[in-house]
């Protein structure tokens, strides 16, 4: 018996199960350098391949909203907040955009 769960668990490793097949996209590396324009290309062609990766939006809008184009951060961020609204900081970035939107701003008047 201790030899059939031994020889079971050297197949298992010499051949283990294949990987799902999902996108395995991760950060691009041009981010840490702060080159938003050319990882902007990088994540749309991400989004048309997997059009419900949420981290890939959410990139997409972190990077529009670093460019000062907070209408494009908005709408990826709302995308990115769609799929996964369980991530706090997809929910930061759209926050973030919204505040920027000159158009959202609410003007403050004091007491008095």
């Amino acid at each position: 018996m201790i030899a059939r769960v031994m020889i079971g668990m050297l197949l298992a490793a010499a051949n283990p199960a294949p990987a799902p097949q999902r996108s395995q996209w991760t950060l691009p590396r041009d981010l840490p350098q702060r080159r938003y324009a050319e990882a902007v290309p990088l994540l749309k062609a991400e989004v048309e391949t997997d059009p419900n990766n949420a981290r890939a939006y959410f990139w997409l809008g972190q990077c529009t909203f670093e460019l000062h184009e907070f209408d494009e951060a908005i709408k990826y961020a709302e995308r990115a907040v769609e799929l996964d609204p369980n991530k706090s900081e997809y929910h930061y970035v759209l926050g973030k955009a919204y505040g920027r939107k000159p158009s959202m701003r609410i003007g403050f008047r004091g007491c008095r």
